[in-house]
């Protein structure tokens, strides 16, 4: 006797109404293919670094090794813009209402206008890298994380950056950093195990 394993058993029970997470059907799938583990979509052909959901979750943004930062239509799967920083992208991070979205990478803190698809400024810092972002809840400034102690806060308007907030970790590349909801608080982490809480309100760490 034939003995299936159970998975196979099951999907050819249903071959013929296999169907993917984004809707490929088993019409779909070339002669002889019954189902498709996985799905084709949401492919970044390269190393992904940072990936963030648009505040609507309608839209995922990922970004990495390549030159490119794609932004995806969750309904679909399918990439529905690309934009080219020109170098690596560690990180992104869509703006609290949506229309923007920041990114960082060697050494470069970009804003992009999702509207029109263009730069709104770019900014080439004198670090290794920069690895962190978040949007404060406002949407008027974001935080950056970066190498050799580096946490700076950033104008959306002006592109100026407007704080450098000194770790003094013995130089340990700052990673992650996050805004409290109501904006009065940041945070950020250091591979030495660290957490530092600053007060934006009255300066405090």
């Amino acid at each position: 006797m034939l003995r299936v394993p159970g998975l196979l058993a099951m999907l050819l029970v249903g071959s013929l109404s296999v169907t993917s997470r984004f809707g490929v059907s088993a019409d779909d799938l070339p002669p002889g293919v019954i189902a498709r583990l996985g799905s084709p979509d949401l492919r970044n052909r390269q190393g992904v670094e940072g990936v963030a959901f648009s505040p609507d979750s309608q839209q995922l943004a990922s970004a990495g090794w390549g030159d490119s930062i794609r932004i995806w239509d969750l309904s679909t799967g399918k990439q529905n813009r690309r934009i080219r920083p020109g170098g690596m992208t560690f990180a992104v991070a869509f703006s609290p209402d949506g229309t923007k979205l920041a990114s960082v990478g060697s050494n470069q803190v970009r804003l992009w206008d999702l509207d029109s698809n263009q730069e709104l400024f770019s900014s080439d810092l004198q670090q290794e890298r920069i690895t962190g972002i978040a949007f404060a809840p406002d949407g008027l400034t974001f935080a950056t994380g970066g190498a050799k102690e580096a946490v700076m806060l950033w104008d959306v308007e002006t592109g100026d950056d407007l704080v450098h907030l000194h770790t003094t970790n013995g130089g340990q590349d700052v990673h992650p950093v996050a805004f409290s909801p109501s904006g009065a608080l940041l945070a950020s982490g250091d591979r030495t195990g660290t957490i530092r809480v600053w007060n934006l309100v009255t300066g405090v760490t």
